[in-house]
């Protein structure tokens, strides 16, 4: 099928029935590209001597020329600290919060700006950094799910976790003598 001695078309070529003439173009096309955008050699600066410096000047030309520095862990741990710290002091939340929220869009501390501006509580429901506010009527709520005693006047959060009395005291006095207290609800059994 394919035979070696085949001096002007290669093997791949006369079975994929290509014309050697097309593949010279697209050499051309190849190194046309190349010189546009520059080799590996311009590119790691291995090209000696004045090369380089013309190197730099094409690349400050092109439009499509991006400079960037990578950063080290430990640099970019800084770096992202250092927003929430700025973030923190202009806004005037804990850094906490405000880490919370920058995660959840995605480091983006303008739009962070916009939507605490726009609505605080919802992006903060949005970021799980608050409790969704709770549909259920308060008049359904009849026992307390820690005790399951029933009570007629209860404590709720804003959740609408709602505990008897005792519960949230006894709850209280744990997370005080514990030195934690977090505003989390008491877990549900």
């Amino acid at each position: 099928m394919c035979d070696r001695q085949q001096s002007s078309l290669s093997c791949a070529d006369s079975l994929a029935g290509e014309d050697p003439d097309l593949s010279s173009q697209e050499e051309e096309e190849e190194d046309y590209y190349a010189d546009y955008y520059g080799n590996d050699e311009d590119i790691l600066g291995a090209g000696g001597g004045e090369e380089d410096g013309a190197t730099d000047a094409s690349f400050q030309d092109d439009p499509e020329h991006y400079s960037f520095t990578c950063l080290s862990e430990e640099e970019a741990w800084n770096f992202l600290d250092m927003q929430v710290k700025d973030m923190s002091r202009e806004i005037k939340e804990d850094q906490p919060i405000v880490r919370g929220i920058l995660h959840h869009l995605h480091w983006d501390s303008g739009e962070a700006r916009k939507r605490l501006c726009s609505g605080r509580h919802q992006l903060l429901v949005e970021a799980h950094l608050r409790p969704a506010p709770s549909d259920l009527p308060a008049e359904k709520r009849v026992a307390c799910p820690v005790c399951l005693s029933p009570f007629s006047q209860s404590l709720s959060l804003e959740c609408g976790h709602a505990f008897c009395y005792v519960c949230w005291k006894q709850y209280l006095k744990e997370r005080i003598a514990a030195g934690s207290i977090t505003g989390e609800t008491p877990a549900v059994p």
